[in-house]
C-alpha cells in the first residue's frame, strides 16, 4: 500500500519584476507531495515533497502581478493557454469521435466536413472557456497565497539635503 506525504509551508522567495525591476521579498504558501514507499526510502519522499513545494511556490509567484507596476509575466499566461487548449482539444476530439461512432462511422466527404465543423465549434465552446476558468482559478489562488513584504524605506539622495519627499525620478 502506497503512503504519501503532503508538505505545506510558507516559503520566503525573492521577487524581481521583469519590467520595472522592483525587488521584494514574497511569502508564498504552497504545498507538495511525495511518495514515502518508494524504493529510495522515506527521506526521498520528504525531499520530493519539499522540491515540489518549492517549485509550486515559484509557479505561484510567477502568477501574481508586480506590486509596483502591475506587470504579469506572459510566459505563465501562455502556459495556461496551452493547458486549456489541450483540455479543450481533448474534449472536442472525444465529442467528435462519439458523434462519428453514433452516426455509424460514415466516411463520405460531406460527413467529414460536418464533423470538422462540429470539432471547430466545440473548440470555440470549450477551449476559450477552459482558458478563462484556468486563468481565474490560478490568479485567484495565487493572489490569496502570496503576500509581499513592505519595501525598504527609500534613502534620500546624498548630494543635496532632503527638503522634500524623495521622487521616483530622483537619480
Amino acid at each position: 500500500m502506497a503512503r504519501y506525504v503532503v508538505e505545506t509551508a510558507t516559503t520566503a522567495v525573492g521577487f524581481t519584476c521583469a519590467r520595472c525591476g522592483e525587488r521584494r521579498l514574497a511569502r508564498v504558501r504552497s504545498s507538495g507531495w511525495g511518495n514515502l514507499s518508494s524504493l529510495q526510502g522515506e527521506s526521498a519522499g520528504y525531499a520530493a515533497a519539499t522540491d515540489e513545494r518549492n517549485a509550486n511556490a515559484d509557479r505561484l509567484l510567477g502568477c501574481v502581478s508586480c506590486p509596483a507596476c502591475g506587470y504579469v509575466d506572459p510566459a505563465h499566461e501562455r502556459g495556461l493557454m496551452l493547458r486549456a487548449a489541450g483540455i479543450g482539444i481533448g474534449i472536442c476530439a472525444v465529442m467528435t469521435g462519439l458523434t462519428w461512432a453514433l452516426q455509424g462511422a460514415p466516411t463520405d466527404v460531406d460527413d467529414l466536413i460536418a464533423f470538422s465543423v462540429v470539432f471547430a465549434a466545440c473548440l470555440v465552446l470549450f477551449a476559450l472557456p477552459m482558458f478563462l476558468v484556468f486563468r481565474a482559478q490560478w490568479w485567484a489562488g495565487a493572489v490569496s497565497k502570496v503576500s509581499f513584504d513592505d519595501p525598504a524605506p527609500a534613502v534620500p539622495f546624498q548630494g543635496r539635503p532632503a527638503t522634500r519627499p524623495p521622487s521616483p525620478f530622483d537619480l
